[in-house]
């Protein structure tokens, strides 16, 4: 994918005009596989002088040029009522004068375009194209020649657009839904152009699915979903095994019963969530789940996953399983619960805690470098599970009954397993339950050394 950055300045009617405009190049998406003409999908944000987001419509000119300066179009087209929204607009090149591979068939290309201000175009500098448009020249390589295709996230076959205008679907659940052959060996793409989405029906990745945004504050999906008991149906988004979800944000503001922002279950840990703000927020319900990973596990990375609002529990992460343990990992990322958004700060304050950093059940849920915070429990381990945490920062909450660690009853075997990391608790309020804590190397909020040791009543202290 590769952004332009671009600047207008024009008077039109005494206003002048401000354009950041981006392009966005996907692979075999630019052309069919025929050698019909293809399309080339362009998104930008259309701001005035104040900076301010424009909303209407634009009338638009594009052109492909072999120089940086002066000459003549190698292609041109015009579109006009191009709709923007909030600033964001999107566009298929090629809608109106059809692109093909020739207008590639040297290394040097360059884009330009022009906007009509109200009294003519007034044209921006031409930007240089780099390699990625250049997928047009490899429309016939097959992946079955190609012995280093990398692994896992990436190597797609096929590429889904999502925007406001101009890709192929306006909804993410109907570009997701319409994905029924994915494989090993046919992997999906769905970019999703900045915007806001909202969704009324839950959003399943199927396996080999990658749902990626162009970053959790510009694209972002909502809705209200809510079910009876946990599961896909109470999932704004469901993920499967071998899917992943990238660089977008997901808010579920359902309020009834159970609510879940992101979803897995009986997935492994080849499901991955990276660079995505999960939030289940809200006003009521029983129980709200930033992501909520049943019977499995996943890798979760540089994310940040808050819960608020229900009025009996509230988990930034869960991970319950019912026969066996199973070995989720989160890496770099923030979890913060309680019951009311106020409270999700870095002290998990709340005078009424109902906030779980993490819900743990048979689970041994391994976390690096990340932030948990709980207004009720910072990690709370019902039954059985051995979750280890390394280089990070466990918080308790302040109110009455609030603990930073739980882990359980006997008979099972537990041990929450805390190494190299900041453990903060009030006075009286480290530890309940009668499962292990294992404390090694580690300190508290004034950088004061901790115990070690592996009797839950002297370790941390």
């Amino acid at each position: 994918m590769l952004r332009l950055a671009l600047l207008l300045a024009a008077v039109a009617a005494a206003t002048t005009v401000g354009v950041i405009a981006g392009i966005t190049a996907f692979g075999q998406g630019f052309v069919t596989q025929s050698g019909a003409p293809g399309l080339m999908s362009y998104q930008g944000y259309l701001s005035d002088s104040a900076g301010q987001p424009i909303s209407g419509t634009v009338n638009l000119r594009f052109g492909l040029y072999e120089t940086s300066t002066g000459g003549s179009p190698l292609w041109q087209e015009t579109q006009n009522n191009v709709q923007v929204s909030s600033g964001f607009f999107s566009v298929l090149l090629g809608s109106i004068s059809p692109l093909s591979a020739a207008f590639f068939s040297d290394t040097t290309r360059y884009l330009g375009v022009a906007v009509d201000t109200g009294s003519g175009f007034t044209s921006l500098p031409r930007q240089r194209l780099a390699s990625v448009p250049y997928a047009f020249q490899a429309q016939s390589v097959p992946w079955s020649g190609i012995t280093d295709k990398p692994s896992g996230i990436g190597g797609y076959q096929y590429v889904v657009t999502v925007a406001k205008s101009g890709g192929d679907y306006t909804s993410v659940y109907s570009a997701t839904a319409s994905i029924t052959n994915a494989s090993s060996s046919r992997r999906y793409l769905v970019w999703v152009a900045p915007g806001t989405y909202t969704e009324t029906q839950t959003v399943a990745l199927p396996e080999y699915v990658h749902v990626k945004g162009s970053g959790p504050t510009t694209t972002i999906i909502t809705g209200v979903i809510s079910a009876t008991t946990v599961g896909g149906a109470a999932s704004l988004v469901l993920l499967n095994d071998w899917s992943a979800l990238s660089d977008i944000a997901v808010f579920n503001s359902g309020a009834t019963a159970s609510s879940i922002a992101v979803g897995a279950f009986g997935t492994s840990r080849n499901t991955v969530i990276d660079n995505v703000h999960a939030t289940a927020g809200g006003n009521g319900g029983n129980g709200h789940t930033a992501v909520y990973v049943g019977d499995g596990e996943v890798l979760i990375r540089n994310s940040v996953l808050r819960a608020h609002g229900a009025t009996v529990v509230n988990s930034a992460f869960a991970n319950v399983n019912g026969i066996q343990s199973y070995y989720p990992r989160i890496e770099n990322s923030r979890l913060v619960a309680g019951l009311a958004n106020a409270d999700l700060n870095d002290n998990c304050s709340g005078a009424t805690g109902t906030g779980f950093g993490m819900f743990l059940s048979r689970s041994v849920a391994q976390v690096d470098g990340s932030f948990i915070c709980g207004d009720f429990r910072a990690i709370s381990l019902s039954i059985a599970g051995n979750p280890q945490i390394t280089s990070s920062s466990i918080k308790g909450g302040l109110s009455a009954g609030a603990f930073t660690f739980e882990s359980g009853s006997a008979p099972f075997f537990q041990n929450i397993r805390v190494a190299t990391s900041e453990v903060w608790y009030s006075p009286g309020q480290k530890h309940t339950g009668t499962g292990g804590l294992i404390c090694v190397h580690n300190f508290g909020a004034s950088l004061q050394a901790l115990s070690n040791g592996s009797t839950a009543a002297t370790a941390c202290n």
